[in-house]
């Protein structure tokens, strides 16, 4: 394999390995052959052969545009029994690469394939050109969209675009406001939109350009550089509380002026507003204190005319239920759904774990008597601690089973 194959084949995050291997393919006897290790379905033949060996009818050679003219008439024939075959991408054809002799393919799953250029559907910034696989030599190169080369068309599996730039998911959602973590193939500048769920998805050029689009208008956008391979996480803010959206990635790279696949719609919700305990300071009835179930705590100091998120949050922030120490009114407490109890020593500003949980963390209330005592519902019974939660003792006796 050329330096230049490898050179584009770490880029596009392919690996010399993957490019160089056997990879495990299946012959379906229907004409198709699949690779498990892609879920990628091929078509056996290059276009205009058949058979079982592939030595029926006569190469054919088109322009990218009529590339893909072919692909939309195999559909609309249902070729091979399928209705959903594409243009492989350079990453994707760059996977049948074996090989440096031609024709460097798995010449027992790819019978009579000729040692010559094929199409991809990977275009370049630059329109007029496209990229291309030699498989007399298996390198990559570009070329005008004019020119006459061959095709091998491709289904099924995950569409690889020109190079990969994938979400990891969407976490850390609260009611305005959630964190997506993404990796991409190669360093590049990666460009997010947020719309409303189910609006009509974006194109690359329209993510890009973060800017509202036929229909549709962008709840948030955004964009920044990317280390190749490296998960980062970016914050994604100014989102509705308790609103669906679906979220849209691409990427571009300067060495080979290409862009990425688009990835999405990654579907994600914020969480509703949803405030299930309010206590008031008694000392300074303009304080105010509000545990939101998903949100975390957030705290007023002019009676509730305007709200600050606490600077650290509890751990979980299922937030249940909200109590202040009677005697000492800069320590609450917190119950959360699965956390167990929370404490705030500075007036909610900052939460820490107590010491130690009731043996149920599913808590559901909490209240607090005049000496200290704290109480914890939880879906196991009643727990109570005398020490601020460094210990709890379950408190059943006489309760339902």
């Amino acid at each position: 394999m050329g330096l230049a194959v490898l050179a584009l084949a770490s880029l596009l995050g392919v690996g010399q390995a993957l490019a160089a291997s056997s990879p495990p393919f299946v012959d379906n006897g229907d004409g198709t052959v699949s690779d498990s290790s892609t879920g990628l379905m091929w078509d056996q033949c290059a276009a205009g052969l058949s058979g079982a060996d592939c030595t029926t009818g006569t190469y054919a050679a088109y322009t990218w545009a009529n590339a893909f003219g072919l692909t939309a008439t195999q559909n609309v024939a249902n070729y091979k029994g399928y209705s959903d075959w594409r243009l492989p991408s350079v990453v994707e054809l760059m996977t049948l690469v074996k090989g440096t002799t031609g024709p460097t393919i798995d010449t027992a799953a790819f019978p009579s394939t000729p040692s010559y250029i094929f199409w991809t559907s990977s275009t370049l910034v630059a329109p007029s050109f496209a990229w291309n696989v030699a498989f007399n030599d298996g390198f990559t190169g570009y070329n005008p969209k004019t020119n006459l080369y061959y095709v091998r068309l491709v289904r099924s599996g995950q569409s690889f675009g020109s190079f990969g730039v994938f979400p990891v998911g969407v976490t850390g959602i609260t009611a305005t406001a959630a964190t997506l973590t993404a990796t991409s193939a190669t360093s590049a500048t990666r460009y997010w939109l947020v719309v409303p769920r189910n609006a009509l998805p974006p194109s690359a050029a329209q993510i890009i350009a973060g800017a509202s689009y036929p229909t549709v208008t962008v709840v948030a956008h955004g964009s920044s550089a990317m280390v190749g391979q490296t998960p980062e996480s970016f914050a994604l803010t100014g989102l509705a509380a308790g609103t669906a959206y679906d979220l849209y990635m691409v990427a571009t790279e300067s060495t080979y002026a290409t862009t990425s696949n688009v990835s999405g719609p990654e579907h994600f919700s914020t969480v509703a507003i949803s405030t299930r305990s309010i206590v008031i300071d008694p000392v300074t009835p303009a304080k105010v204190y509000s545990a939101l179930d998903g949100s975390g705590v957030y705290r007023s100091t002019d009676s509730g005319a305007n709200w600050t998120a606490a600077t650290t949050q509890p751990g979980n922030l299922n937030l249940k239920a909200l109590v202040i120490k009677p005697g000492s009114p800069a320590t609450l407490f917190a119950a959360s759904y699965g956390g167990g109890v929370f404490i705030s020593t500075d007036s909610a500003a900052t939460w820490a774990a107590c010491a130690t949980q009731p043996s149920n963390p599913n808590l559901l209330s909490l209240a607090m008597d005049a000496t200290g005592r704290l109480y914890a519902g939880s879906e196991a019974g009643v727990f109570v601690s005398s020490n601020d939660g460094a210990a709890w003792t379950a408190i059943n006796t006489g309760l339902p089973p």
